[in-house]
């Protein structure tokens, strides 16, 4: 299928991306970089195990310094590492969900003619789910005075990016519901943004779009919540997708209908 494809291509890129990473951190310098703010002025220095002894010397070092670009990179390639391993992760796990588990999915591409001999099958199935979209479910009475943004479906949500997916989701046909409740294994209740079904096979999916990612307070509240979500069986990559956005670095329309498309269309 075009969606396996596309996933083991995805794959192979980060795979890619992990090793030339992994080459120039192994060959970077391993000293020890430490930033220091005095004032409203950073300055930067290594530390070394520079001799026989094993004692360690810290040296300051110019913001032009070579060596100081080298380490940062490192550092922060050290990072992206992490992130990179979780996509990877994220991405075997759906190639072995896909191989494994999505039998509708594997049969009607073997027998695409059926499809043909089960309109009806087919067409009720999206039927009760664009039913369960549209029926009254608790919601969220947090911060009413949050929801400012209309959408193409007549209900408010909280942020312009939040519009922005209801709307692609309302003009894909995807039956899904607005902060519908998910009650925790302790009794809590978390909302997350969008809880939706692929219409490719029906199954089960969430959409949580994070903002404001370069805000400590917002990002501190974003893992808690995953974490939450996590302990409720909604896992990254498994049956949760998320969007991203932070100042300067807006949702782009095109990532948000890719995302709906590969993996709910």
């Amino acid at each position: 299928m075009i969606t396996t494809d596309y996933m083991m291509k995805q794959k192979a890129e980060i795979q890619d991306k992990i090793d030339r990473i992994v080459r120039f951190v192994d060959e970077a310098p391993q000293d020890r970089l430490i930033c220091r703010r005095q004032s409203d002025v950073y300055r930067y220095s290594m530390k070394r195990t520079g001799n026989s002894l094993g004692e360690k010397e810290e040296y300051y070092l110019n913001r032009q310094s070579p060596l100081l670009m080298q380490l940062a990179k490192r550092d922060y390639y050290k990072k992206m590492l992490k992130d990179l391993r979780r996509e990877l992760k994220a991405a075997e796990e759906y190639l072995r969900w896909h191989r494994d588990s999505s039998e509708v999915a594997a049969y009607l591409e073997r027998h695409p003619g059926l499809r043909q001999l089960l309109p009806e099958v087919l067409v009720d199935k999206r039927n009760r789910y664009y039913q369960w979209a549209n029926a009254e479910y608790p919601k969220n009475l947090s911060h009413p005075e949050h929801l400012i943004f209309i959408t193409d479906g007549g209900f408010y949500v909280r942020s312009k990016s939040e519009q922005m997916i209801a709307n692609m989701l309302l003009s894909e046909e995807i039956p899904f519901r607005y902060e519908d409740p998910v009650y925790l294994p302790g009794g809590e209740i978390i909302y997350p943004d969008f809880h939706l079904f692929s219409l490719r096979d029906y199954r089960e999916w969430y959409l949580e779009h994070n903002g404001r990612m370069l805000k400590e307070d917002y990002y501190r509240h974003y893992l808690w919540k995953l974490d939450q979500m996590r302990s409720a069986g909604i896992v990254p990559g498994v049956n949760l997708l998320q969007t991203f956005e932070a100042e300067g670095y807006p949702l782009e329309p095109d990532c948000v209908r890719s995302l709906i498309r590969l993996h709910l269309k």
